[in-house]
């Protein structure tokens, strides 16, 4: 199956299931400015560019009612407003002057993918309320959430029509030319390869390190997971001499590294930062949207929740590998709902500390009553429990 069908059919059963969309990882008003020319593309749209009355516009047939027989001869009744000079606020918007349809990049979207048929709208209704101002949408609010998370994965995710060059130009032409309007990526959904290069770079100079050693994580664990003692005293990093942690976002793709310091150095712990301009793109990175070995974890049923990366690490090579790490000792509403969403059941093993007992009380204030909840508040942590034990408190 291609990748847009599985999005197609993910977005489909989580429309006739629904319970909640994933938090959205940047704003709904910025998938708005989304080009609409990447999504007539997606479709395989093609129309003719014109300027009327001042105005930027792309015009033809109108795909959303689809004429029976030969294409109407109107060819300019639908309409895509690219820039409006006195009326910016047509800007990225539709309107067909047969069906009446009209509405943003997301508006189209439901209707091409038919959860809202076009004959089933009042649209002289929406005509009157737009223009008068008033707030009103006749879409759902449930249908923008799905069509705004199938417009991040289609284009800010990089997964279907928009992508990078293999090889980028940076001439200084090039540079001076870049659209630094578009809606900033997000390191939790912008590939590896766009903000890091290729992780051959950094897996290439792992070296045996006696810390990592003496963690009792096996090299079949530490390969599975991508995690390594960094060593290039050629790389101007601040990834070097520490130990580094691929991360994933919810799809698995590759996003970054975290890092840890070997001795007492601090920071003990080093994340991407929150934000970070490459090439005038610019990149945010939040964690607390994120759960550390999701990608493989949602293979199970149920989930063991930990805190840290080796907690994580240890329990999954002891035959649990439906296990996440919060990368701290906080849990969002936004891991919250990744957890309900994708698991039946959720075991905490929290850390015996002042943190775990807050985490506890956050599972207890997010996850209970969405789906079955179990905290266990083990002597020691889970990085470093045996097999044994973390058998004998998950049995």
């Amino acid at each position: 199956m291609s990748t847009k069908s599985l999005i197609h059919s993910e977005l489909q059963l989580a429309k006739n299931n629904y319970k909640g969309v994933q938090m959205r990882t940047i704003a709904y008003a910025d998938v708005k400015t989304i080009p609409f020319e990447r999504v007539l593309e997606h479709y395989g749209i093609k129309l003719e560019a014109k300027v009327i009355k001042d105005e930027k516009k792309l015009v033809g047939s109108c795909p959303i009612h689809k004429h029976d027989g030969p294409t109407n001869p109107r060819s300019s009744q639908f309409q895509v407003t690219l820039n409006s000079p006195d009326h910016p606020k047509t800007n990225n918007t539709f309107m067909c002057f047969g069906c009446w349809a009209r509405g943003t990049i997301v508006d189209f979207v439901v209707l091409m993918e038919g959860w809202v048929k076009y004959d089933e709208v009042d649209w002289r209704e929406v005509k009157v309320k737009r223009e008068s101002g008033e707030k009103f949408n006749w879409v759902s609010e449930e249908d923008l959430k799905l069509a705004s998370r199938l417009l991040q994965k289609w284009f800010i995710a990089g997964k279907d029509m928009y992508k990078k060059a293999d090889k980028i130009d940076t001439s200084k032409e090039r540079v001076q030319t870049v659209n630094t309007s578009e809606a900033p990526k997000t390191l939790v959904n912008a590939t590896w390869i766009e903000m890091w290069g290729s992780p051959a770079k950094y897996h290439k100079s792992f070296v045996k390190n006696q810390y990592l050693a003496s963690r009792g994580i096996s090299e079949a664990t530490l390969a599975e997971f991508g995690v390594g003692y960094y060593w290039n005293p050629k790389a101007k990093s601040q990834l070097l001499g520490r130990i580094i942690f691929p991360l994933q976002n919810t799809e698995g793709e590759h996003i970054g590294y975290a890092s840890r310091a070997v001795d007492e150095n601090e920071p003990r712990y080093i994340f991407p930062p929150a934000e970070r301009e490459r090439e005038k793109i610019i990149y945010k990175f939040d964690r607390s949207v994120l759960l550390w070995n999701f990608h493989r974890a949602t293979e199970e049923k149920d989930v063991v929740v930990v805190e840290g990366f080796f907690g994580c690490m240890n329990v999954h090579q002891h035959g649990y590998p439906g296990v996440v790490a919060l990368m701290g000792s906080n849990l969002t509403e936004a891991q919250a709902e990744l957890i309900a969403d994708h698991f039946q059941s959720a075991t905490f093993l929290i850390d015996p500390d002042e943190p775990g007992l807050k985490l506890a009380k956050q599972a207890m204030d997010l996850v209970r009553g969405r789906t079955l909840l179990k905290l266990i508040f083990p002597s020691i942590q889970p990085d470093q429990m045996t097999e044994d034990q973390i058998k004998t408190l998950l049995r």
